[in-house]
């Protein structure tokens, strides 16, 4: 429950038969919401005629990192184990 509340709802959990569970949580660093940032590019949209638009979201797309992280609970429904991964983007 005190994972949920931090992470969110899991994107998969699996379960073992020895009532192993396993959670997998994704998330973004870096991409938070920033009204500075939205009133620059709502700026640049209006001198720009719109052309902004090409250049900007693109950029705004490749903010931030993505990781998962992996929780293993044992049968009792505590954490036994927390790995986590940055998601890469090959392109």
């Amino acid at each position: 429950g005190e994972v949920q509340l931090h992470l969110g709802t899991p994107i998969k959990t699996t379960t073992l038969e020895d009532g192993t569970r396993f959670d997998i949580y994704e998330y973004e660093i870096g991409n938070e919401s920033s009204a500075g940032r939205a009133i620059g590019h709502a700026a640049l949209d209006v001198f720009t005629c719109g052309l902004w638009e090409i250049i900007g979201t693109p950029v705004e797309g490749f903010q931030g990192e993505k990781y998962t992280e992996t929780i293993q609970y044992d049968n009792e429904d505590k954490v036994v184990e927390i790995k986590s991964k940055k998601i890469t983007n090959n392109m």
